[in-house]
C-alpha cells in the first residue's frame, strides 16, 4: 500500500498543478461574439483603450526577464509590420511590490520601453500602485473578474477589434505556444467583426 502512495501521489500532484495553471486561461472567443469581459472594463484602471484595434494587455513587472522578452517580441512584430499602431494597441499594467514602485516604473517607461521596438503611439503603461493580490480581485461593473487565472507574470489579455475578450492567460509556457500567441494576435488584426 505505501508503495502505491509513492507512485500515485506525484501523478496526482502534477495533475493538480497543471489543471490549476490552465484553469480560466486560453482562447475565450476566437470568433466575433460578445464576452462577459470587454476592453472597456480596463478603463477604471486608467487605460484608454482604442476602438477598432486589437488590444494586447500585459500584467508585468519591470524586473521580470520573461516580461522583457515578451515586450521585445511584441516590438519585433511591430518592426516587421505584423502589427502597426493602426491595428494593435499595447496596454501595460504593473503593480506595487517589494521590487516594483513608482520610481522603478518611471525609469522603465523613460529608458527601457522606448528600446522595446513598440511605437510610442501604440502603447500605454500604467503603474497601478496596488499590490498584486488586490489587483487580482479587479472586477467589471457586472461583477465579472478581469484577471481570472493570473498566477504569475507575464499575464495577458487580448481583446479583438470589436472589444471582446479573445484570450486571457499565460502565454510563455513554451516557445511554440508563445509564437502561436503572437500569430493569434496577428490573426485578430485581420478579423472583420461588427462593432459592439
Amino acid at each position: 500500500m505505501p508503495r502505491l502512495i509513492f507512485v500515485f501521489l506525484p501523478l496526482i500532484l502534477i495533475s493538480l498543478a497543471c489543471t490549476s495553471v490552465r484553469k480560466g486561461t486560453g482562447v475565450l472567443a476566437a470568433t466575433c461574439q460578445k464576452t462577459a469581459v470587454s476592453v472597456t472594463d480596463l478603463e477604471p484602471l486608467g487605460f484608454k483603450p482604442a476602438k477598432n484595434k486589437v488590444v494586447v494587455t500585459r500584467i508585468f513587472t519591470t524586473w521580470c526577464p520573461y516580461c522583457k522578452e515578451d515586450l521585445a517580441e511584441l516590438g519585433r512584430h511591430f518592426q516587421s509590420g505584423d502589427f502597426t499602431p493602426e491595428t494593435v494597441q499595447v496596454l501595460l499594467l504593473t503593480y506595487k511590490s517589494s521590487r516594483e514602485n513608482q520610481a522603478t516604473f518611471d525609469k522603465f517607461v523613460k529608458e527601457a520601453l522606448p528600446k522595446s521596438g513598440i511605437p510610442a503611439e501604440a502603447v500605454q503603461a500604467i503603474y497601478a500602485g496596488r499590490e498584486s493580490r488586490e489587483l487580482a480581485k479587479s472586477k467589471n461593473a457586472a461583477g465579472d473578474p478581469l484577471f481570472t487565472g493570473w498566477q504569475g507574470i507575464p499575464f495577458g489579455l487580448v481583446f479583438g477589434k470589436d472589444g471582446r475578450l479573445a484570450f486571457r492567460g499565460h502565454f510563455t509556457t513554451s516557445p511554440q505556444f508563445q509564437e502561436g500567441h503572437y500569430q493569434f494576435i496577428k490573426g485578430l488584426t485581420k478579423e472583420e467583426c461588427p462593432p459592439n
